[in-house]
């Protein structure tokens, strides 16, 4: 009882996984440093240098998303978004704070 054996399946390497960018992320956690310090009065300038990082990384994810590259829109967004936000109300801050100083 000699059964014939199949031919062997061809071999296929499993895809490789594609290298993401990780520009969303960084501009989301600029964008929460620069929350977390841009509201102290003296370190506030950290925290506007922190958004403004965030501001920067975020447009350019997506940037680099518009050109095919694997890039998370989600976290790019909300890091503008953050950081946007953040730059505003820090820049606000800091306008108040020295005027208050220039009034004393």
């Amino acid at each position: 009882m000699n059964v014939p054996v199949p031919p062997p399946l061809p071999f296929y390497p499993a895809p490789q996984p594609r290298a993401r960018s990780s520009l969303g992320l960084v501009s989301l956690a600029c964008g929460l440093v620069a929350l977390l310090i841009g509201w102290v009065p003296l370190v506030g300038f950290v925290g506007l240098v922190a958004a403004i990082i965030g501001v920067i990384t975020g447009a350019k994810a997506l940037q680099l998303r518009k050109r095919g590259y694997d890039v998370d829109h989600g976290l790019a967004t909300a890091g503008i978004a953050l950081s946007g936000l953040v730059l505003f109300f820090v820049i606000g801050f800091l306008l108040l704070f020295a005027s208050l100083l220039a009034a004393a």
